[in-house]
């Protein structure tokens, strides 16, 4: 499914059926034109954006969430984002979810990189409402990109053992910053990075 293909129409639901094609949402290799908002430059690229889906599942052979994928979704209402089973997902894109209104969301562990504002100003834009974001175990080392979950609504993030990296100004960006987020839990088996007490450290406590 290419850029922008939905953006801004009046499709209100989606069915992805099940099968050993492997999908593809969006495309790869976007650039935020420096001149532009990074909202404008997913008016190029979301490929539901501006829509009113109101839930999506997502199958098991989807192996890419590209750039901008599912960038502004701006409804009314939180979108319900679900994984099937025995996912095959390993890419999400930059800015994949970026600006958009989403429910608690679990990111399946066949996931290997997360790019850079993936979920930055992303969640429940409700206040009373929170918005937990929870990357499952897996067998493969997980990479998360540069400002993340910067600007987001993050609230509680949980993070695997299988996890490596973290970039720069994940959590915070200019005036973009998590204000929302009240914990951090990290499987106490990953050697890059620990919890204590919902706050993030890297392995041993050393920071």
């Amino acid at each position: 499914i290419g850029a922008a293909a939905f953006y801004d129409t009046a499709l209100t639901s989606i069915v992805f059926e099940d099968g050993t094609t492997p999908l593809t949402i969006g495309e790869t290799g976007a650039v935020i034109d420096e001149s532009d908002s990074i909202y404008q430059s997913a008016t190029y690229y979301a490929v539901f954006g501006g829509t009113s889906i109101a839930s999506i599942s997502l199958p098991g052979r989807l192996s890419t969430i590209g750039d901008f994928a599912f960038a502004s979704l701006d409804t009314d209402t939180p979108i319900a984002i679900t994984f099937g089973e025995n996912s095959n997902l390993r890419l999400i894109g930059l800015a994949a979810f970026y600006g958009s209104n989403i429910a608690s969301i679990t990111i399946p562990g066949s996931v290997t990189t997360v790019n850079d504002y993936a979920f930055g100003s992303t969640g429940t834009y409700a206040e009373s409402a929170p918005f937990d974001i929870t990357f499952a175990a897996g067998e493969s080392d997980l990479e998360l990109g540069n400002r993340v979950f910067a600007g987001s609504y993050l609230t509680t993030l949980t993070l695997p053992a299988r996890l490596t990296s973290i970039g720069a100004n994940a959590f915070s960006y200019s005036t973009y910053n998590c204000s929302n987020l009240a914990s951090i839990n990290v499987d106490s088996e990953c050697k890059a990075y620990a919890s204590k007490d919902g706050m993030l450290y890297t392995g041993g406590f050393k920071e």
